[in-house]
């Protein structure tokens, strides 16, 4: 059964072909209606509209309905609607996607079809639900045409101009390849002058279109004239029209408020933050706006977050758990093909002299910069410092390093920056590029903590004025750093976040061997090509070595002679008695920290005395060196003939790690049966080894 008077839970379908008994189910033409059928691209009916004139006659008001089909029977009402997402077709769409002629757009049906009649020249549509409803229309057919003029009804409060000039900038910034036109109209003042002098009556409708009476002073040809007139409505400022905004960040998202901070929105197109004062100071602008600018975008639900991160390779938007995230994250986009790669070996000669000539510094710099294009996503714990004279090419090298990275993705900054209260720059960037590392300022070890902090941790609090703390949570921050100082940090003996290179050559030698050094580094960063062909290399021919872990920084003999400087001296005074075994313990492999602290202090040595020593710095000597460990699990041991407690292994790590929980074995080492140069001399370990227990 085909007809029917009952609403449907079904879905929608097209009309069934040829089929015809729709125009009784609705009494179109008993009733005298007037009726539109809404087509798709191949020219199915999807649902009519309406106008039933019969009610006009009977309580003196037009009604306009709209009826369906649901697989079955016909309905009345229309089913499409109630599909979410769903984009209202234009009136005429199949006939519209194969027109070449200048495409008019009308208000309502009737417009549409009187205007066909009156301009066949030009090729007429419009859209279903009235002047409002523009924003439920798909728009997409329009985007080959090349000659769009909109025509709205001359209304006497001049909604209907305002609402088309509206959509005209609205489509004209929504698609860049159309050019969408108004056309200037007569005032409705005009028309009700032309209306009066033609009828001696007043003019009694409220709006006047197309479909209506002509007068002698506005002619089809004015109309025509008028078409070649149109022009395109000037695009509005920034900040001067909300609604687009609103429906601009419903599409691309292009204001995300961050619920966390209370009172902060980003801006994607800008890549900027807003406080919520700072918006409802620029949208007064907007000469609509009545109200706060956040209230209407909260009303119009805008997307928001709860707070943000950097995530390579995931969405804009994250859901994770009960949380949404912000992803900050660009991918850095370069497009070369296989013939405009370009030779980098400038680059690379660069990369070598930053290394030394040394080839496994050289190589490790290699896997560095492999693995962050390769492996974005994964965190490499360890930051690159480089030290040298000024003028060898450190920022020159950080700059094609931003460009790899993506230059949005990237900020510069001073170590001081560190510290400073408000840190925007862990809310806009993930690549940091810290500058003048030097450990002569003050806060030095606060520096070195932050630093520490964000080569490691992945969860942060950043504070931004005016604003609630931002949690910037599951990200990693990358870090590169330069400086002039030959000892800018004090590094632990286990320090595992550093890798430290001194470029010993100067800029002198550099500009000996080749004058020109610098200008041809220039001039390869800005060429795109250039760095879109270090970015393939890296990103898709390098080859990580085996060795590579981006846990553990490449050993380099600047770092080792780093850590040794950043010793305090009452422990490089410890390494001379150690090496010169000047007490009694020092001649062991195993101490204890007390023990030691009460045999320095039985020494007469001024310079020794002067140190103060006391078991905490003794035992913060032990704990410097990372190869040092206590056995038997931490428990205290009784040192033969001296006092009991942990006790550490200071020297031939490697056997007594095989042995650091044989408490036999440690006896026989104190009774001097498994003597201290155990591996110097080892005809006397081959004369003993009969006696340990293995």
């Amino acid at each position: 059964m085909r007809g029917g008077f009952m609403s449907s839970t079904k879905i929608p379908a097209p009309f069934p072909k040829d089929d015809k008994t729709w125009i009784d189910v609705f009494r179109l033409e008993k009733k005298g209606c007037d009726y539109y059928p809404y087509k798709n691209d191949k020219g199915e009916i999807l649902f009519i509209v309406y106008v039933d004139r019969s009610l006009k006659e009977r309580k003196g008001e037009k009604s306009v309905f709209q009826g369906s089909y649901d697989g079955e029977r016909y309905v009345f009402e229309n089913l499409w609607n109630k599909i979410e997402g769903w984009k209202t077709p234009l009136y005429r769409l199949d006939e519209l996607l194969v027109t070449d002629k200048p495409i008019k757009i009308a208000e309502g049906e009737k417009c549409a079809v009187i205007g066909q009649k009156l301009f066949p020249e030009y090729f007429w549509t419009c859209w279903q639900g009235g002047r409002s409803n523009w924003k439920k229309v798909d728009w997409s057919p329009i985007l080959n045409k090349d000659d769009l003029t909109l025509v709205a009804d001359i209304d006497s409060n001049g909604k209907g101009k305002e609402e088309f000039t509206d959509l005209a900038r609205w489509l004209n910034k929504k698609y860049d390849s159309v050019n969408v036109k108004q056309i200037e109209l007569p005032t409705f003042a005009e028309i009700m002058n032309w209306h009066k002098t033609k009828t001696e009556e007043d003019y009694k409708k409220k709006s006047w279109d197309v479909a209506d009476e002509w007068y002698p002073q506005y002619t089809y040809e004015d109309f025509r004239e008028g078409c070649l007139r149109a022009v395109v409505p000037e695009p509005l400022g920034e900040y001067e029209d909300i609604n687009s905004d609103i429906e601009s960040s419903k599409e691309i998202k292009k204001l995300i408020f961050i619920s966390k901070s209370s009172r902060l929105y980003f801006d994607i197109e800008k890549q900027s933050y807003f406080k919520d004062t700072e918006l409802n100071q620029l949208y007064k602008r907007d000469p609509k706006l009545k109200g706060l600018a956040t209230t209407k975008l909260h009303k119009n639900n805008i997307p928001y977050v709860d707070q943000q991160t950097f995530r390579p390779g995931a969405d804009q938007i994250i859901e994770e758990g009960n949380l949404r995230l912000l992803n900050k994250y660009k991918k850095p986009q370069f497009a070369i093909k296989a013939d405009e790669v370009k030779d980098i070996s400038i680059f690379l000669n660069h990369l070598k002299l930053l290394a030394n000539e040394d080839e496994k510094i050289f190589q490790a710099l290699k896997d560095i910069i492999a693995f962050d294009l390769q492996f974005p996503q994964r965190n490499r714990t360890f930051a690159v410092i480089f030290y040298s004279g000024q003028g060898t090419g450190k920022n020159m090298f950080f700059s094609i390093l931003k460009r790899l990275y993506g230059a949005s993705n990237c900020s510069f900054l001073r170590l001081d920056q560190l510290l400073d209260k408000f840190q925007p720059f862990m809310l806009s960037s993930n690549y940091l590029f810290i500058s003048e590392i030097d450990s002569t300022g003050k806060d030095i070890k606060s520096k070195q903590a932050k630093l520490r902090e964000l080569i490691s941790d992945t969860d942060f609090m950043v504070e931004m004025k005016g604003v609630d703390l931002i949690p910037v949570t599951n990200c990693h921050y990358t870090i590169w750093g330069s400086t002039n100082e030959p000892y800018p940090l004090s590094l632990p003996g286990d320090d595992r976040r550093t890798m430290f290179i001194d470029i010993g050559v100067t800029k002198y030698e550099i500009l000996q061997k080749d004058k020109d050094y610098f200008k041809k580094l220039v001039t390869f960063r800005k060429d795109p090509l250039n760095i879109a062909s270090v970015y393939h290399y890296f990103k898709n021919v390098h080859v990580i070595s085996k060795e590579f872990d981006p846990n553990e920084p490449p050993v380099t003999t600047a770092k080792d002679e780093l850590i040794e400087a950043s010793k305090p001296q009452y422990m490089k005074t410890l390494d001379d008695l150690f090496e010169g075994e000047k007490i009694v313990s020092f001649k062991r492999d195993i101490v204890n920290a007390k023990l030691i602290t009460q045999e320095l202090k039985a020494l007469e040595d001024f310079s020794i005395m002067r140190e103060n020593f006391t078991e905490n710095k003794v035992l913060r000597w032990i704990r410097f060196n990372p190869k040092n460990f206590r056995i038997l699990k931490g428990e205290p041991y009784q040192i033969p003939g001296s006092l009991r407690g942990r006790c550490w292994v200071i020297r031939n790590h490697p056997f007594w790690n095989q042995h650091k929980t044989s408490k036999e074995m440690i006896d026989l080492h104190f009774e001097k049966k498994v003597e201290t140069p155990l591996f110097k001399q080892k005809d006397i370990y081959d004369e003993q080894k009969d006696q340990i227990p293995f």
